[in-house]
C-alpha cells in the first residue's frame, strides 16, 4: 500500500489520518486519560516514612520518576505498538508524526527500527490543542507540503 499516516499526538492523545493520492482521511483515536490524573491519583501509596537509628531525624522516601513521565512512556510504548502492528499489517507506507518535543523523544524511543525507516518528516509541535477543525486543515496542509502531485 502506497500510502502515508499523519500522527498528531501529545501525552494524553494520538489522532491517526491516513492520505492517499491526495485525500485524507481519519484512520484512528488513541487515548491515555492516565495522563491527566493528578500524581497522587496515579501513584498507589504515600512516600515511605524512615528513621535513622540513634537519632531523632526522621524522612520521607522521595520516588525516583515522576509519575507523570512514566505515564508518557507508557502511551509511547503503546503508539509504538500500534504503529507496529499496523506495519506489519502493510496498512501504511511511510509516517509523518507531529508532537511536541520531549513527547516526540519518548515515541521515538519505543519505535521498532523498521517503524523508525517509514518516518519521512516528523513536526516538533503540538497540534492536539487545535479544534477538530483546525486539525483537519492543518492536516491536510501537511499532505500537501509533502505530497503536492496528486499522481499514482
Amino acid at each position: 500500500m502506497n500510502n502515508t499516516w499523519i500522527i498528531l499526538a501529545n501525552e494524553t492523545e494520538a489522532q491517526i489520518f491516513n492520505v492517499k493520492k491526495g485525500e485524507v482521511e481519519f484512520k484512528s483515536k488513541l487515548t491515555h486519560p492516565d495522563s491527566r490524573l493528578l500524581d497522587q491519583d496515579i501513584v498507589s501509596d504515600r512516600p515511605g516514612v524512615y528513621a535513622i537509628t540513634g537519632s531523632t531525624h526522621t524522612g520521607n522516601y522521595m520516588p525516583r520518576s515522576d509519575p507523570h513521565e512514566n505515564e508518557q512512556e507508557v502511551f509511547a510504548m503503546q503508539i509504538a505498538r500500534f504503529l507496529e502492528k499496523a506495519r506489519t499489517q502493510h496498512e501504511y507506507h511511510d509516517l509523518i508524526i507531529c508532537a511536541e518535543p520531549h513527547f516526540y523523544g519518548k515515541i521515538k524511543k519505543s519505535l521498532t527500527s523498521q517503524v523508525e525507516d517509514a518516518i519521512k518528516r516528523h513536526i516538533l509541535r503540538d497540534y492536539m490543542k487545535m479544534s477538530e477543525n483546525e486539525m483537519k486543515e492543518t492536516v491536510k496542509k501537511i499532505s500537501k507540503e509533502n505530497f503536492p502531485y496528486d499522481g499514482d
